[in-house]
């Protein structure tokens, strides 16, 4: 879980500091948001929360305010690291 969080917290500071991590954040998000056009579901509000907003102190604050279990939600941050992982080599591959 503490990789996770490292992870994360990587992430956050990458989006600020490098245009390509920016652009997969915006490709991952944008890919949720479709997500949850289609299923009625609230990911990209999530994500929002997680690496853009930060206003929460705990884990269980989310959980609770997206009304999700620990373990869905871990298994949704595990989702959104693989994709912005996705997209970030990709990008990273068309610069080359």
């Amino acid at each position: 879980m503490q990789k996770m969080k490292d992870f994360e917290l990587e992430i956050k500071n990458l989006i600020s500091a490098d245009s390509t991590a920016k652009s997969a954040f915006e490709k991952m998000l944008s890919r949720f948001a479709d997500e949850d056009e289609k299923e009625l579901s609230n990911h990209s509000e999530i994500i929002f929360t997680l690496y853009v907003k930060r206003d929460f102190n705990y884990i269980f604050q989310l959980e609770a305010r997206f009304n999700v279990s620990e373990s869905t939600l871990g298994r949704y941050r595990k989702k959104y690291l693989s994709w912005f992982d996705f997209y970030y080599k990709k990008l990273k591959k068309e610069q080359l």
